[in-house]
């Protein structure tokens, strides 16, 4: 284990881009097996660790995660994460990965999926709650799997903060021309798709505007303490 090879967000990328791991995703869960519950351990308010394993024909992995609430005020990313992979006939751990980087890809790609199979195929309107980088990254798979979307909605904690999502220039290359606007969480719940891509412990999604034919995607809600959803 002295030379276990790393493999960084980078490198990730390098080999696997959104699209790739849509397809991937959908060819995967064809032949899911035996699910394996993820093990959580609250750390306090708002904070936690996680752990995710796996099992395949192809190897075993666990991710580990934790969630530190105060670490933007930090300048340090709310998520790290990391992931270990062994080899299936011998349990051999044979790399380690970025966790965060694959968090960043695999989860918008999961949720593009989902909208993909679930979602209304005419859908023009993307609304998105957060503004970090689930946010992108759900911006970047929801518009390869509804190239017609032609209106997209943000809303963060702050009106700075989504007039700062909007106008972002990765974030407008990601648009790729498309209206791109700082919206009310009321105008952002109205669209046909809807990314909660949140961390809240306090509903950021008013239901009341959620339309009945609207595909609703939320990624923060993984703990009971997560409620981005108003009842």
């Amino acid at each position: 284990m002295t030379n276990l090879p790393h493999f960084d967000a980078h490198d990730i990328r390098s080999v696997m881009d959104m699209a790739s791991c849509i397809e991937a995703l959908r060819a995967g869960s064809r032949e899911l097996g035996d699910m394996h519950p993820r093990a959580h351990v609250a750390l306090g308010p708002g904070d936690d660790f996680l752990m995710m394993p796996a099992v395949s024909p192809a190897g075993i992995g666990v991710k580990v995660v934790n969630v530190v609430s105060d670490n933007p005020s930090r300048g340090l990313p709310l998520i790290h994460g990391f992931y270990l992979y062994c080899d299936r006939s011998t349990g051999i751990p044979r790399a380690t990965l970025d966790g965060s980087a694959l968090t960043t890809l695999r989860t918008p790609a999961a949720s593009a999926l989902a909208a993909d199979l679930l979602a209304r195929s005419d859908a023009t309107s993307l609304g998105i709650f957060g503004t970090g980088v689930q946010a992108r990254g759900h911006l970047e798979a929801m518009l390869l799997v509804r190239p017609n979307i032609e209106r997209i909605v943000t809303c963060g904690r702050t009106e700075a903060s989504s007039t700062a999502f909007a106008t972002d220039l990765n974030v407008l290359e990601l648009a790729d021309g498309r209206r791109l606007e700082a919206g009310s969480p009321e105008a952002t719940a109205s669209c046909d798709l809807i990314c909660g891509c949140t961390t809240s412990t306090e509903p950021v999604v008013p239901s009341a505007n959620v339309r009945p034919e609207s595909h609703v995607a939320l990624v923060g809600s993984y703990s009971t303490a997560r409620r981005e959803v108003a009842p």
